[in-house]
């Protein structure tokens, strides 16, 4: 005599559910994308300006690599590291001439340091921009864009945060 059964959730042989079940999500960490990226980490740039990245891209070209960071699926906000790996500059000649006109002089962060918060633009909200020259000659800048519709003062309550993002990379505590 032939018994036959059918799989239902009760009767489901041992293993079945576990097979059923969506596989868990997988990050792949920013600094996977290589290039500047390898400085950055989703949680610890979630934790100093509170936005949640989980996407990113890097290139590099000579003594510049730089790394963007978004969310999936959509292109603003995005953050953007720039590196170069070395310059002759000293604190003075940065401030002089690679701070951008109309851009505030920022003290507390590398050896000299600027910040600006730039106007919206092309379909995108404001930008924060900071630059900064290390101790140890290399030229970094963060700039954070928004999406279409933030205010300014979002972008200077931003300002603070990316700060402190920027101070966490200068004393590489990422």
């Amino acid at each position: 005599m032939l018994a036959l059964t059918a799989c239902t959730p009760d009767n489901a042989p041992a293993g079945a559910a576990a097979a059923d079940q969506p596989l868990p999500e997988l990050q792949v960490p920013a600094s996977a994308a290589g290039g500047a990226c390898i400085l950055l980490d989703y949680p610890q740039i979630e934790e100093h300006i509170g936005v949640r990245f989980d996407v990113a891209a890097s290139d590099q070209s000579g003594e510049t690599a730089t790394c963007v960071v978004q969310t999936e699926g959509s292109t603003r906000p995005d953050l953007t590291l720039v590196v170069v790996e070395s310059t002759t500059a000293d604190a003075r000649t940065y401030l002089a001439e690679l701070k951008p006109k109309g851009a505030k002089s920022l003290s507390g962060l590398g050896a000299a340091a600027y910040r600006q918060v730039l106007p919206a633009e092309d379909g995108a909200g404001p930008a924060v921009e900071l630059g900064w020259l290390t101790k140890d000659k290399q030229l970094l800048s963060l700039r954070f864009t928004f999406g279409d519709g933030a205010g300014e003062q979002e972008a200077n309550d931003m300002a603070g945060r990316l700060v402190n993002l920027a101070q966490a990379l200068d004393s590489d505590e990422l």
